[in-house]
């Protein structure tokens, strides 16, 4: 997770200036490798340094599709795409545990980077035909401006979550509900092991997650008729006209009391994740992937801590104890889309990034078409 948290610094505002398909294609191949590596290895350094390696590579899709569906899709269309990576993401982050369990337990450690290999690999191969989705009118005619206009490329991410207060305040609440997500890894089987669960039924708790994270299909309904009622009054839509989701999710973060709330758990991950990525990608267009790195940069941070200390924390404060701290800190999440929908487009209108991004993405008309045709790929 230190090595994708890395990641998300370099790769985003390389893929604003220079595309994103080659990116794609080298972080898979790249993890790919490793994978195998891993798998082979016989030493702990051994693992270590190809875990490193296929922690940088995993930056690349945790950054760019955001910026990809920048790219390619208006935004009613972003209502929905964003929300399939949103469930992927989690699900896959919810899946890996009960995967990885079984696998291990069956087949031994590892196969569960075999199969990695096997997937990541043929990922590879149907890769190398897509198309760039970076439109050509930004690489030709304006890298030049965007680079003079948000200075270093290199340093723009953390420029962003320093100056911009929306990239400040989604990159903390983001990273403190995934590390959250991450830290229910090691809470949850300590949890249910002890109605004497086996391992693998224990893991079975993140089920309720993976039903919660799809229930936020309805709130997108709820997006996307929004999105047609401004269409009809010939209205723009507002990146703070699609925070619902956040605002329903921020009460219902973390309570592990049974898992019937862990629906709750699922949905508010998924809403976060969702919501914001797709307030971020509407409000910095054509800098989505590096807005959207800060984000993913704490979040890394958290999801690689938060699950150090909790085994010890739900050991030595039971259960109850530990989702009582969890929920307090949960509530200080209430305020924030309040404070988004009240203030959000005034915040917007004083931030250089967010103003010279949306007159950039008006002006070479991506959000008027629902996907790019194929003269404006590179």
């Amino acid at each position: 997770m230190i090595a994708q948290a890395i990641g998300c610094v370099v790769f985003p505002p390389y893929s604003e200036s220079f595309g994103r398909k080659q990116l794609f294609i080298a972080a898979t191949i790249s993890y790919c490798v490793s994978s195998i590596a891993i798998a082979r290895a016989s030493t702990v350094s051994v693992i270590t340094i190809f875990r490193f390696i296929s922690g940088l590579a995993s930056a690349v899709p945790t950054n760019i599709v955001a910026g990809s569906a920048e790219d390619l899709f208006h935004a009613g269309h972003r209502i929905w795409m964003i929300y399939a990576w949103a469930v992927t993401t989690n699900v896959g982050a919810c899946v890996g545990p009960i995967f990885g369990t079984f696998v291990a337990e069956s087949l031994g450690w590892r196969w569960i980077f075999y199969l990695s290999t096997i997937i990541t690999g043929l990922w590879s191969v149907l890769l190398l035909f897509i198309k760039e989705s970076r439109p050509s009118q930004l690489l030709s005619k304006a890298v030049a401006e965007v680079c003079k206009e948000s200075g270093d490329n290199t340093l723009r991410t953390m420029r962003l979550v320093c100056t911009e207060p929306i990239v400040f305040i989604c990159s903390i609440l983001t990273a403190v509900v995934y590390g959250l997500l991450y830290l229910f890894t090691g809470a949850l089987p300590i949890v249910y092991k002890s109605y004497g669960f086996t391992p693998g039924q224990a893991s079975l708790s993140f089920v309720p997650l993976i039903l919660g994270i799809f229930s936020g299909i309805f709130t997108r309904f709820y997006d996307h008729r929004i999105y047609k009622r401004r269409q009809q009054k010939s209205q723009e839509l507002e990146p703070e006209d699609k925070l619902t989701g956040f605002a329903i999710g921020a009460p219902g973060v973390p309570w592990i009391v049974s898992m019937l709330p862990l629906l709750l758990v699922g949905y508010a991950t998924n809403e976060f994740g969702c919501t914001l990525t797709g307030y971020i990608a509407d409000s910095y267009t054509v800098f989505a992937s590096s807005a959207f790195a800060s984000t993913a940069f704490l979040r890394a941070i958290c999801c690689a801590g938060f699950p150090l200390f909790a085994g010890r924390m739900f050991t030595a404060l039971t259960a109850n104890e530990a989702s009582s701290i969890l929920a307090a800190v949960a509530s200080v999440f209430c305020v924030a889309p309040v404070v988004l929908l009240k203030y959000g487009k005034n915040i917007r209108e004083r931030s250089p990034f967010a103003k010279y991004s949306l007159e950039q993405y008006r002006h070479n008309e991506v959000d008027r078409d629902a996907v790019l045709d194929d003269d404006s790929s590179v």
